[in-house]
């Protein structure tokens, strides 16, 4: 507070920011990211400004503003097309990704994912490997090309458990129940279902949880 810190003020406020989003309150959080976005040049780096862009885009999304969150994650990918940060890059093209699934863009966000996928292979991000393969089956789900899907959501799966990444192991069996549910096959459907719902009880992960009751009322 009573000395200059030059950039380091801005990943201050940044991990400031994600904490409080961690933890749910989202209008410190968002007060914060916001805060970033004004800092002069002297005050924060520019891949500090990326990720303000980012959870904020984040943030807007979990609110269902889908638009506004896209804005902000397209503002993210213009201000780091100069960086050879691949981990960066690719970790914005699939939120970009999300935010179009979530307009109803699939054709666009297709587009997307197949672009990140170099990148994340580059980058050897395992964790973003298997997102991407995930929200290309969810693509395939929404298109009706459950045979497609069933086989991105298997490569997602088989990448999450190598390498122990249970949250988006519980997605991506939630997304292959309903794969089973679309074709009718209700007893596949209800295996896959109710272990997605004893891992996201187990990880305390309610989104997910609420999503299987959702999928197992249905």
């Amino acid at each position: 507070a009573r000395h200059p810190i030059a950039q380091l003020e801005g990943d201050q406020l940044e991990l400031y920011a994600r904490t409080y989003y961690t933890l749910g309150d989202y209008s410190i959080s968002r007060d914060s990211w916001t805060r970033c976005l004004t800092l002069p040049d002297e005050a924060i780096k520019l891949e500090t400004r990326v990720k303000a862009h980012i959870g904020l885009g984040q943030l807007y999304y979990a609110h269902e503003h889908y638009q506004t969150a896209l804005a902000h994650h397209r503002k993210a990918e213009d201000l780091a097309a100069s960086s050879e940060d691949y981990h960066l890059q690719g970790g914005i093209l699939i939120n970009i990704a999300v935010d179009l699934i979530a307009c109803e863009q699939l054709s666009a966000a297709f587009t997307v994912l197949k672009d990140a996928l170099p990148l994340v292979k580059a980058d050897q991000s395992y964790r973003n490997e298997a997102e991407i393969y995930m929200q290309i089956g969810r693509i395939q789900l929404l298109r009706g090309e459950f045979e497609r899907a069933k086989m991105s959501l298997m490569v997602a799966l088989k990448i999450n458990r190598l390498h122990i990444h249970q949250w988006n192991e519980a997605s991506t069996q939630m997304y292959l129940g309903r794969c089973h549910m679309a074709q009718g096959e209700m007893e596949h459907a209800l295996e896959e279902l109710h272990t997605e719902l004893k891992m996201a009880q187990a990880l305390g992960a309610l989104h997910i949880a609420a999503n299987v009751h959702q999928s197992l009322a249905q």
